[in-house]
């Protein structure tokens, strides 16, 4: 394990990732991971990415030296948090963006554009997506592909 304290760029895999998923859309030679806490109240548990960086508590276990050669769980993580980098890359000013007690869960409906869904709603919408692509579960992918603003979606 990287001692505390430990900034790193995205690994060649990550890259690859984001690649996929966002297309041109991210440019993730802007972001870096961080192993440090955000603010000193950083909870253990959070990986948050609030000004274009991802940030791991030191002492949690979301920490990951690759994370494309993770688990699924793991590499979805990621992409959640790449979500939210993209959104900083959009302008978004995340860390008064989103709420105390912003909602992850989400139903899609057809016709809603991606930008009506919240911060962490799209952040939960483009992680899952990546699991079905992964799994290969193409007609569970099928109402994504209508909502998702980037990326190709189409395998």
């Amino acid at each position: 394990m990287p001692p505390i304290d430990t900034d790193r760029p995205l690994t060649a895999g990550e890259v690859a990732i984001c690649a996929q998923v966002f297309g041109p859309a991210l440019n993730p030679a802007l972001a870096s991971i961080r192993r440090r806490k955000f603010w000193p109240l950083h909870p253990r548990r959070v990986t948050m990415a609030p000004d274009g960086h991802v940030w791991c508590h030191p002492d949690g276990n979301n920490w990951c030296t690759d994370y494309a050669a993770a688990s699924l769980g793991l590499r979805a993580h990621f992409v959640h948090e790449m979500v939210h980098v993209w959104q900083h890359q959009q302008g978004r000013k995340l860390i008064f963006a989103r709420p105390p007690l912003a909602r992850y869960g989400y139903t899609l409906k057809p016709g809603k554009a991606f930008a009506r869904y919240g911060i962490e709603q799209q952040a939960c919408i483009v992680a899952d997506a990546y699991v079905l692509r992964a799994q290969g579960d193409r007609s569970g992918l099928a109402p994504y592909r209508a909502v998702l603003p980037f990326g190709d979606w189409s395998a």
